[in-house]
C-alpha cells in the first residue's frame, strides 16, 4: 500500500466556537484528498456543538460534559482514534483551516515509516513552524507507543510536551513538510485572564525543570522576572492579582502539582483568590471580587 492510500482520521477539538468549527469543517471537506473519518471532540461547549448536515466522511462526535482543556480534548480525540481502523491521525484545533491540497501533500511527503509530519502555519500573513495542534499527521504506531497527550497539563504546552518532547524521546522522527494550514488564532488577542497566566507559568516551569531542561536559566529568568514585570508595566486590569496567579503557577510547577487546579473560566466570577504564597502557607484570605476565576475546591 502506498502512502497516499493510508486511511486517515481527522481529529478536531472544539470549544464554544461554532463559527471556527464550521470554517474548519468546510476546509476539510474541500480537500482534494478527503480523510476517511472525522472525529470531532466537543470539549464541553455550551450550548453543545451542532454539526452541519452533509458531512462526507464517516463522522464521530465525542461529547465531553465539562471543558477539560485542550490537553483533555486531544487526549479524548486520540483515544477515539485508536479505536478506529485508521492508520493516521490528522489532528487540529477548530481554528485551523487547511488549504485544499494540505492532506494530499502530507500524504505525498510521508512514507510507510513512523514519521510525524507538521505543516506550515500561516497566521496574520506570517508563516511559522510550530509543534502544535495545527494539522499534525501522526501514525497510529506512534500514538500506540507513546500514549495520548497528558491530561494533567490541562491548558498550555501539552502539544509541546507531546510533539516536541515525548515523541522524539521515544525515537520517532518529527519533521515539517510543505503543506499549509491557515489560522487567525482569534482567542489569543487582548488581555489574558488570571487562569491563563497560572497554567502558562505552571506548565512551563514543570516542563523546564522536570522534562526538558534546555535553556533552563534563560527560560526561568523570563518566568520569574519578565512575565510578572510585563503584567504590571502594561497596566493590565487587576495586574497584581494576575501576578499572584503567575507565581502560584511557578510554585505548583516546581513541586509538580499538575491537574486542573484552577478553573478554566472567563473573568466574570466572584470567589476566593489565593495567591501562590497563601496556598503554600495555608493562610486564608478575605473573599473579594476575583478578576478571573476561583481555585477549585
Amino acid at each position: 500500500m502506498g502512502a497516499a492510500e493510508r486511511t486517515v482520521a481527522a481529529v478536531i477539538v472544539t470549544f464554544n466556537d461554532p463559527v471556527a468549527l464550521d470554517s474548519c469543517l468546510k476546509s476539510i471537506l474541500r480537500q482534494t484528498r478527503l480523510p476517511e473519518t472525522l472525529i470531532i471532540v466537543d470539549n464541553g461547549s455550551s450550548p453543545p456543538a451542532v454539526l452541519p448536515s452533509g458531512l462526507g466522511p464517516q463522522v464521530e462526535l465525542v461529547r465531553v460534559r465539562h471543558n477539560s482543556g485542550p490537553a483533555g480534548g486531544f487526549a479524548d480525540g486520540l483515544d477515539r482514534f485508536l479505536r478506529t481502523r485508521a492508520e493516521l491521525a490528522w489532528v487540529m484545533d477548530d481554528d485551523c483551516r487547511p488549504r485544499p491540497a494540505a492532506l494530499a501533500q502530507m500524504l505525498g511527503e510521508s512514507d510507510l515509516g513512523d514519521v510525524v509530519l507538521l505543516p506550515t502555519l500561516v497566521s496574520a500573513g506570517l508563516a511559522v513552524k510550530l509543534p502544535a495542534w495545527c494539522g499534525v499527521l501522526i501514525p497510529r504506531s506512534v500514538v500506540a507507543a507513546v500514549g495520548t497527550p497528558r491530561r494533567d497539563f490541562v491548558w498550555w504546552m501539552e502539544d509541546t510536551e507531546y510533539i516536541q518532547w515525548r515523541i522524539p524521546q521515544a525515537g520517532f522522527c518529527v519533521r515539517y513538510c510543505g503543506a499549509i494550514v491557515d489560522s487567525d488564532h482569534p482567542r489569543r488577542l487582548g488581555e489574558k485572564p488570571g487562569w491563563k497566566y497560572y497554567y502558562e507559568a505552571r506548565n512551563a516551569t514543570y516542563y523546564r525543570l522536570w522534562l526538558n531542561g534546555g535553556n533552563r536559566r534563560k527560560r526561568m529568568s523570563r518566568l520569574l522576572i519578565r512575565v510578572p514585570l510585563g503584567i504590571v508595566l502594561r497596566g493590565e486590569v487587576h495586574a497584581m492579582k494576575k501576578v499572584g496567579y503567575h507565581f502560584r503557577g511557578v510554585f505548583d510547577g516546581v513541586f509538580g502539582r499538575l491537574g486542573m487546579r484552577v478553573r478554566l473560566s472567563e473573568p466574570t466570577r466572584r470567589g476566593c483568590d489565593r495567591s501562590w504564597l497563601s496556598s503554600a502557607v495555608g493562610c486564608r484570605r478575605r473573599r473579594r471580587k476575583a478578576d478571573s476565576i476561583a481555585p477549585l475546591r
